[in-house]
């Protein structure tokens, strides 16, 4: 609940957090997950935002068109220009239309690619410049109880479109293994939320994990996949009869991205190259074959006792090296 007037967010987070519980001690899948990773849920990060809609369930302001406040309320409860709160009243309309973006709040792409503005009013104000929100501050404290330097996934979940919106670092290797993870929990839903990576950061906070920690990362929009009105407005209120079944599926979609990540990791590749000159001595890399896979090996020459060489392992997943001290 980055965005504080899109409701059906925290409900799906919170369905990750009961499904965890409930399977926790199933001797199968479930204490798998609970045995091999931490898992960190924020299920409501704009916290003054989201209860400002909560208030006015059946309010907004300023207009049908181009609604601010009251439940349709996007951005934090902050005054841009005195650093304050903005009050709850939607009478007194002069701060109506204030606060800060939180997913444009971010470093990598802030102020780029036409993805956010400087104009204080606009919807998507991104602040006088990266990380200045105690919201976002709260999002890097939450990700240091992973602890941060072991991270292998992040998801900002978000409505509606029905879509994966992918932050490319043009790191093929990083790139690659987040392109196949999705497509993996694409497939538990038979592809009903789309794909759709993009080398143009704007600020998300999508963009600053992907970037920062060279991790999977996204901003998955859950439904519906159009507003059913004339305006876009009511595509943030999911009817209740499809909110149970929306809690289901993305919940499986993400647990399932959960176990692709916390499983045992397989190398991909190999290279050995001399440490004097950067010969490559030795190069091979997995390839699938069938249900299986098979090796390929490109370079295979000899390895001299006493010289010294370098080695480079690819895995199917971010790894961190480990020092002496387990760390």
């Amino acid at each position: 609940t980055t965005h504080a007037r899109e409701w059906p967010s925290p409900e799906a987070v919170t369905e990750v957090i009961e499904q965890l519980t409930e399977i926790a001690d199933d001797d199968g899948f479930g204490a798998y997950l609970k045995d091999n990773l931490n898992v960190i849920i924020v299920p409501v990060l704009n916290v003054d935002g989201f209860l400002q809609t909560q208030r006015f369930p059946d309010r907004m302001t300023a207009d049908e068109q181009q609604p601010r406040d009251g439940r349709q309320r996007r951005k934090n409860l902050r005054n841009p220009n005195t650093g304050g709160p903005i009050d709850e009243s939607l009478d007194q309309t002069s701060d109506n239309f204030y606060g800060i973006d939180l997913n444009r709040n971010n470093p990598n792409g802030f102020g780029q690619n036409n993805g956010s503005s400087n104009y204080v009013i606009s919807l998507v104000y991104r602040g006088q410049r990266p990380q200045t929100e105690p919201e976002i501050q709260a999002l890097l404290a939450a990700a240091d109880l992973g602890p941060g330097d072991r991270l292998r996934m992040y998801s900002d979940v978000h409505s509606f479109s029905q879509i994966f919106f992918t932050p490319m670092i043009r790191d093929p290797r990083r790139d690659s293994i987040t392109a196949d993870l999705v497509r993996r929990m694409q497939f538990t839903l038979n592809s009903k939320y789309r794909y759709g990576p993009s080398s143009d950061g704007i600020g998300l906070t999508s963009d600053f994990f992907a970037s920062t920690y060279r991790i999977p990362s996204w901003t998955l929009e859950t439904e519906p996949l159009q507003p059913p009105s004339a305006h876009g407005h009511s595509g943030f209120i999911l009817p209740e009869s499809e909110v149970a079944r929306m809690r289901d599926e993305v919940t499986l979609m993400l647990l399932t991205g959960l176990y692709v990540q916390a499983d045992k990791p397989r190398i991909q590749a190999i290279r050995i190259k001399d440490a004097d000159n950067d010969e490559v001595r030795y190069a091979a890399d997995w390839q699938p074959a069938g249900s299986g896979r098979s090796l390929s090996v490109t370079t295979n020459r000899a390895l001299v006792p006493g010289k010294t060489y370098d080695l480079w392992l690819g895995f199917n997943k971010p790894m961190r090296w480990r020092n002496d001290q387990g760390d």
